[in-house]
């Protein structure tokens, strides 16, 4: 007798039935906690419109379990805002200060560090005739009164760094020197302190090409440099990772990563993998795309149902066991604040391998 045969399991390998049965029976006989994990994450839209004012280029701090945002861009003529922010639920915000001492709030480099916030360098006046840059250092430990701790740096005026906190000291990382885009303004110089006041020069010339408006984040013990480049007259994309595990000597990563070269974009250490958030790419596109890496090295990109508008120069931190978003500009500034929370056990794991990575696998 001629046994009948399912069309649809018949082009369907054996290997991809069998994980789609231990799926089903992980579903069927521990519904409460399947085998496979196989999710759609979304983000969620926290705040439409903040209290604060729509803006990019701003300077974001998680500080004493609240988000703290101070200043950033509204226009080319315009002064920046010199104001300063917080919410201990990222939907709520209070006014701490309407007008700060510190004067260059556009895309200057800001963090916590010893029990203090601090915010240093950054542009003032944007195109306006006394434009200029600044390598001063101011630090709070309320977010409400502000000491200048240094009026004039070691390192030079600059705008567009990174900075971040690594093996209990503060780094800062590249940056450009004026906005006018002249790429002879950029920096790969690599500075570090112990205190915030006094600085070291750790390397003059880094490995990784002169760049402003990077991201950078501590990951896996190490510091990591994503993207960044250059804007105006010289435009300038990077999609090269670098990581390096004492500040001075520098790994290449990757020269290319999958995603597309850009700046401004947002990186984060969050569940035990890199981030890469949004940001400005070729052709002068926004982008709203999310990926992932353990090792900076291999990348996924995360496909989520909701996801928040595209956009450059945006904030990107981890608050409270979730990624948030906020501000930002894409034709018009935002104020709006976006966050996404993964599942407990993301990211699903089958032998090391995602379920859907599994099935991609077998079906091809």
């Amino acid at each position: 007798m001629r046994k009948a045969t399912n069309p649809i399991l018949a082009i369907i390998p054996i290997g991809t039935v069998a994980i789609f049965m231990l799926f089903v029976a992980g579903h069927t006989f521990f519904s409460r906690r399947p085998i496979f994990v196989w999710s759609q994450s979304s983000w969620t839209k926290e705040v439409a419109k903040a209290s604060w004012m729509e803006r990019d280029a701003a300077s974001a701090i998680i500080f004493k379990d609240r988000v703290w945002i101070f200043g950033g861009w509204l226009h080319p003529y315009l002064p920046s805002p010199r104001d300063a922010w917080s919410s201990d639920d990222g939907k709520s915000w209070r006014l701490e200060i309407e007008k700060s001492p510190w004067h260059n709030t556009y895309f200057s480099m800001a963090t916590s560090f010893q029990n203090r916030m601090w915010m240093m360098g950054g542009w003032y006046h944007n195109r306006l005739s006394d434009a200029s840059a600044s390598n001063e250092i101011w630090s709070s430990e309320n977010g409400r009164t502000w000491e200048r701790v240094s009026p004039h740096s070691s390192w030079s005026p600059r705008l567009g760094g990174a900075l971040v906190e690594f093996k209990g000291q503060l780094w800062l990382l590249g940056g450009a020197e004026n906005i006018s885009g002249d790429a002879s303004k950029l920096l790969n110089d690599v500075w570090h302190s112990d205190d915030g006041k006094n600085w070291t020069l750790a390397t003059s010339s880094a490995p990784w090409a002169p760049r402003a408006y990077h991201s950078a984040t501590v990951h896996d013990g190490k510091i990591y440099i994503l993207g960044g480049g250059n804007w105006a007259k010289d435009i300038i994309l990077r999609n090269d990772v670098w990581s390096s595990d004492d500040g001075i000597h520098w790994n290449l990563v990757t020269e290319a990563a999958p995603w597309a070269p850009r700046m401004w974009s947002g990186a984060v250490s969050y569940r035990n993998n890199l981030w890469v958030i949004g940001g400005f790419s070729e052709g002068e596109i926004n982008l709203n795309d999310v990926w992932h890496s353990t090792d900076g090295s291999s990348w996924e990109k995360l496909d989520s149902g909701a996801v928040f508008p595209p956009r450059h120069a945006h904030n990107t931190f981890v608050f409270k066991d979730r990624i948030w978003v906020m501000a930002g500009l894409d034709g018009s500034l935002y104020n709006d604040v976006w966050s996404l929370q993964l599942p407990g056990d993301w990211p699903p794991q089958a032998g090391g391998r995602s379920l859907e990575k599994l099935i991609s696998a077998a079906l091809h």
